[in-house]
Parts: C-alpha cells; sequence; structure tokens
C-alpha cells in the first residue's frame, strides 16, 4: 500500500513533468513520461516496512525530491529521496 501511495505521487509529477518540460507537443494530459524510471514510473523502497510519500517537489536543478516517511518496525522516521534524472538513480 506504501509502495501505491509513493508510485502515485511519482506518476503525477512525473506526468507534470511531462506537460510542462521542454514543450513536448506528443505529451496529452494523461500520459506518464517514458524517460521517467521504467515506463514512467519508479517505486523506491525505504525502510523495511511501509514507506509513504507525501509531498513532491522539484527542485532549483529540475530534480524530483519526495519527502514523507518510512517505518523501521517499530516507528515512523522522516524520509526524502531526490531522483537525479537519466540513469544516475536516487539520493
Amino acid at each position: 500500500m506504501a509502495a501505491r501511495k509513493l508510485l502515485t505521487a511519482l506518476a503525477l509529477l512525473a506526468l507534470l513533468q511531462t506537460v510542462t518540460a521542454r514543450g513536448n507537443a506528443w505529451a496529452t494530459a494523461g500520459d506518464l513520461d517514458p524517460a521517467f524510471g521504467s515506463g514512467g514510473k519508479v517505486t523506491t523502497p525505504i525502510g523495511s516496512s511501509d514507506d509513504f510519500g507525501t509531498a513532491v517537489a522539484i527542485d532549483s536543478s529540475g530534480r524530483i525530491v519526495v519527502a514523507g516517511s518510512s517505518s523501521n518496525g517499530s516507528n515512523f522516521d522522516f524520509a526524502v529521496v531526490r531522483y537525479l534524472g537519466g540513469s544516475g538513480g536516487c539520493q
């Protein structure tokens, strides 16, 4: 369930980037950016249990930043992931 929430947030962000980035005329509302992750989707496991992405932003370099929480099995901790783009993965 946590992965679905994070995936949904990232898919929406990929859609936003697709529609607004560099004037891609082929993008229509609802299309995912196929250059983002695998088919426009990325799932990033953080902890050993539930992970939740609750906020998404674009940093000054155009990279996607997702903030939320991650469970270690006994409590939830703050979590932040920054996607580097291309094949760079995340930090």
